[in-house]
Parts: C-alpha cells; structure tokens; sequence
C-alpha cells in the first residue's frame, strides 16, 4: 500500500484536524492510499509569511502512473485554495497569506511544488532549488 504523510511547515500554521480533514479527502479522493497527518517539531525560528503544506509520497506501486501519483498533491492544492478563500472572508481587508503546497517522493526529493497567491487564479508552479534543510522519509513526527 502506497503511503502518504501530509505535514504542515510550521506546526502552529494548519491544526491538526483541519490536516485529518484534508487526508480524509485524499483518501476518499485517491483509494489504495495509507494516509497519515505528521506534525513535526518547528523548525529555526518559524517565522514565515506564507503558509506551507508538505506531501510526503512512498510511491513505488503508482510511479507509472502519473495520474495517480499526483492526485494528492491536487486534492491538497484545492483544499488549500479553500483556505485561502476562508482566510479572505473571515479576515476582510486583510490579504491572506501565500500558500505553498510540494510533493515530495520517497527519497525525499521535491516532485513538485504550486504557489497559491489567490483562490481564483491558477497554482503557479515553482522551481525553486530545494531546501538546504533535508526532510527524513518517512517523516518520524507524530
């Protein structure tokens, strides 16, 4: 069974149920899939402007299909964009913070990352070199 851990980037971003809301509906979304919510220690000061959702993928069963590979990471890009646009509407007049959402693969290498700048435009995929700060696979968090 191909196994998903999902984990905010700050742990004080995104609760904890609001994280087993989201991998409810990738397990609704995408069947076959061992999906579980990993809230690590924060990591250096914690400060960030934007709010960033880490994919973690042991995708060895799907990597041939593409289709099935990233179906979570998309279920979470939606879902992020729904927060984005709760954000908005619980806080008016104030610009709700970027959301970033990367997928990670099983050796821990970025497959692939969005930018989310607003609810009504599309993700903006990113290259950016990947972080100094090498993330364990499987995430050894509760």
């Amino acid at each position: 069974m191909t196994r998903v851990f999902i984990e905010p980037g700050n742990p004080h971003d995104i609760s904890r149920a609001d994280l087993e809301d989201l991998a409810t509906l990738v397990r609704e979304g995408q069947s076959g899939l061992a999906v579980e919510v990993s809230i690590g220690e924060e990591q250096g000061y914690g400060v960030t402007f934007a709010e960033v959702l880490r994919i973690y993928m042991d995708a060895g069963e799907i990597a041939g299909d593409t289709a099935a590979l990233f179906a979570p990471f998309w279920i979470a890009v939606r879902w992020m964009r729904a927060r984005w646009t709760r954000d908005k509407e619980t806080h008016e007049g104030e610009q709700p913070r970027t959301r970033y959402v990367t997928l990670y693969g099983a050796d821990g290498k970025k497959l692939k990352s969005v930018k989310i700048d607003t609810p009504e435009g599309e993700p903006e995929e990113i290259d950016e070199p990947e972080s100094l700060h090498h993330r364990p696979w499987p995430p050894d968090r509760t």
